[in-house]
């Protein structure tokens, strides 16, 4: 039962030329206005866009190590070209340099829930975010250990170098719940009823509400939160 869709922002550069790397750090401020914010998801369009090597590096590579170190807050980041070229190259660099972009060939939502993993993920790596992805796009240590055949250590090392690679959002909870881990390119998140104690609370704010989280929360607005209002009543009866 989807109770909510994880933020996402579309940018796309003005111009179709981008070769001089000069003009592609006003690409990265663009995506400032996310600064801060909880967990969401930017997809930076480079269609149509004609880059240099030495651009598209200047591009990709100080944008990522920012986003390694938090500049952007919990924002993770599909980065999107339907030219082969340009996805190969991002890859190569987010590679050598371990950044933690996805690569699609479109922004349709269908292709970002398949975007690739750029970076250098191990075997093992690669294979737990297919798992967390068959789970619904979030899971628990003791959710991932059970579907995996793992010891409860396995999996939490296995989540632990995911989540440190970038590629996951880490939503902090009490001992007894556990952190809960969400791929970022799952755009509808499972909640199953009757399991309600295995995930994250949801606080329902609407206008002139007041809404509150804590580390075990996920606050919604607007729309979203209108209808977690109708699914908390509905499972109450």
């Amino acid at each position: 039962m989807a109770i909510t869709d994880l933020p996402r922002r579309i940018f796309s550069a003005a111009t179709g030329d981008l070769t001089d790397p000069e003009q592609v750090i006003h690409v990265v401020e663009d995506l400032k206005p996310g600064t801060g914010e909880g967990p969401h998801l930017a997809i930076l369009d480079l269609s149509g866009k004609l880059f240099s090597p030495a651009s598209l590096r200047q591009l990709i590579v100080p944008f990522g190590q920012q986003i390694l170190g938090g500049v952007f807050g919990q924002m993770k980041v599909v980065i999107v070209s339907a030219d082969p070229a340009v996805l190969e190259q991002v890859a190569l660099l987010a590679r050598e340099h371990q950044l933690p972009f996805f690569l699609a060939v479109s922004r349709d939502p269908a292709a970002v829930e398949q975007a690739m993993p750029a970076g250098d993920l191990t075997p093992s790596e690669a294979e737990t975010l297919n798992y967390i992805r068959e789970l619904g796009g979030m899971t628990t240590v003791a959710r991932l250990a059970e579907a995996m055949n793992l010891e409860s250590n396995a999996a939490t090392n296995r989540l632990v170098n995911v989540d440190r690679k970038g590629y996951l959002y880490r939503i902090k909870r009490n001992r007894q719940l556990g952190d809960l881990f969400v791929d970022p390119r799952t755009r509808r998140q499972a909640l199953v009823a009757g399991d309600l104690e295995r995930e994250p609370a949801v606080v329902a704010k609407t206008p002139g509400s007041e809404g509150e989280s804590d580390l075990g929360q996920l606050t919604l607005e607007g729309a979203a939160a209108e209808r977690a209002q109708e699914i908390i009543k509905g499972h109450k009866r």
